[in-house]
């Protein structure tokens, strides 16, 4: 193809997409800024109730969504609110929107939220794109203060759909240490997983990890696994458990295992990874979410790409449990206190 061709295809693109992204600003400027004009004024006159409110869709309350919002308000200075996305929003010093898909439909309902310190919680990219072209998602990320990813993994990502980099700040999830506790590791403790039953946790995976190691004893934490096709088959399996308990409850099966294994295919985190390192248990993961950040192949754990042969994954289940390292002196700075202490500094932080 002539050079000239390319290029004039290239800038062609290019132009549409600019294109796109204006009828996007205009669409939503209107909307947003003068359509609500008289709903910005009240709010900027009316008092502060609080420091910190969190906004969350109600179901997320019991999830870890909702568990890492009363984690940071555990250790948050001020006061807080957690606002379930209706009714009136009380005012506040900073907004916290406990998952990116909320900033559309929060900024269109509260449009006194453009003249707020909002943040949002990046978790991992929806296949769907939320229903939006890539330069509609990329301007309602751009619309928060920053948004709040727990790793680098999506950074590149989103850079090339158009988010702003000083829209982009990395706090890594954490562990309470005072509740997962530390242990001594057993050369013939279990493998284990901490996940609930999505798809993109590949389930096919742990499905097969556990059936092509007979030699190795395997403990599943979570809910909702019999949802998977296979798990009857999963249960008959004479070296699996499957234990759908209080999250209270964890830390006893944490201390059965010497290696822990993270299969996803899309990950945010995942936080149960954190925790299985915190006691001091070995990690064998997928390179997604905030793994390939914390993992240092072979010195506290070993990483497998996406996709991997399972004989690969099992040869690093294997060696994980001869490896000597201590994990949780490894991890011992990302806890839930140093998180919300991260958070808190970015809302005082000087725009």
């Amino acid at each position: 193809m002539p050079a000239y061709i390319y290029k004039f295809g290239l800038n062609n693109l290019k132009s549409r997409h600019k294109m796109a992204c204006a009828k996007v600003r205009f669409k939503y400027f209107f909307r947003l800024c003068i359509g609500n004009l008289f709903a910005n004024l009240r709010f900027i006159f009316q008092k502060r109730e609080y420091d910190i409110v969190f906004i969350m869709q109600p179901k997320s309350q019991d999830w870890i969504l909702g568990a890492i919002c009363r984690e940071i308000a555990k250790y948050w200075p001020g006061t807080s609110y957690v606002h379930y996305n209706e009714g009136r929003l009380p005012k506040a010093r900073v907004y916290f929107l406990s998952h990116f898909s909320l900033i559309k439909p929060g900024f269109t309902k509260y449009p006194q939220l453009h003249f707020s310190k909002t943040f949002s919680f990046y978790t991992h990219p929806d296949k769907r794109n939320l229903g939006m072209v890539n330069c509609e998602l990329a301007f309602w990320l751009n619309r928060v203060t920053a948004n709040i990813f727990q790793g680098k993994i999506f950074h590149k990502r989103n850079l090339a759909i158009g988010l702003r980099p000083e829209k982009i700040t990395t706090i890594y999830g954490g562990g309470d240490p005072e509740f997962i506790r530390g242990h001594e590791r057993s050369g013939d403790g279990v493998v284990g997983f901490s996940t609930a039953y999505y798809k993109r946790k590949d389930p096919e995976l742990i499905y097969n990890i556990i059936k092509n190691m007979p030699h190795r004893e395997f403990i599943l934490l979570g809910k909702n696994w019999q949802e998977y096709e296979k798990f009857e088959e999963m249960k008959e399996m004479k070296n699996f458990t499957y234990i759908d308990t209080e999250y209270k409850n964890y830390p006893d099966y944490y201390d059965k295992m010497t290696v822990f294994v993270s299969a996803s295919k899309r990950e945010g985190g995942p936080i149960s990874l954190i925790e299985a390192m915190m006691a001091n248990i070995v990690p064998v993961a997928s390179n997604t979410g905030f793994a390939p950040d914390l993992i240092q192949q072979g010195k506290n754990g070993f990483i497998f790409p996406e996709n991997s042969k399972i004989e690969d994954v099992i040869k690093l289940i294997d060696k994980a449990f001869d490896l000597k390292t201590d994990i949780r002196e490894s991890i011992k700075e990302h806890t839930w206190q140093k998180f919300s202490e991260e958070i808190y500094k970015l809302s005082i932080k000087e725009a």
